[in-house]
């Protein structure tokens, strides 16, 4: 696991709020942001937020394939069963690529 230089690793109940605290975040802020704010930007931003908390974490790029509208794309982040963003719905998609890998 990579942690950032000066970072010590938070306790379970901490990291737990901490992944709370950046969901809420990420949901407060997409209410103010112009536009619908899909689940790639959110993720990367989830992601980035968690890391700089000292929180290790992977974003996870999946599609499913629906009947008549073809190919559709998902992203979710977290680590295991330690969900932050967009995990609702994440076991209907096959993961195509996950970062880190």
């Amino acid at each position: 696991m990579h942690y950032p230089l000066g970072r010590r690793r938070l306790s379970p109940e901490n990291e737990t709020k901490v992944r709370a605290d950046v969901r809420w975040a990420i949901e407060r802020a997409s209410r103010y942001l112009p536009g619908n704010t899909v689940c790639f930007p959110r993720g990367l931003a989830a992601q980035a937020m968690c890391r700089r908390r000292g929180i290790d974490t992977v974003l996870y790029y999946g599609a499913k394939v629906l009947e008549g509208c073809g190919l559709q794309a998902h992203v979710w982040v977290g680590e295991g069963p330690n969900a932050v963003v967009g995990f609702e719905n994440s076991a209907d998609y096959h993961i195509l690529a996950r970062f880190p890998a």
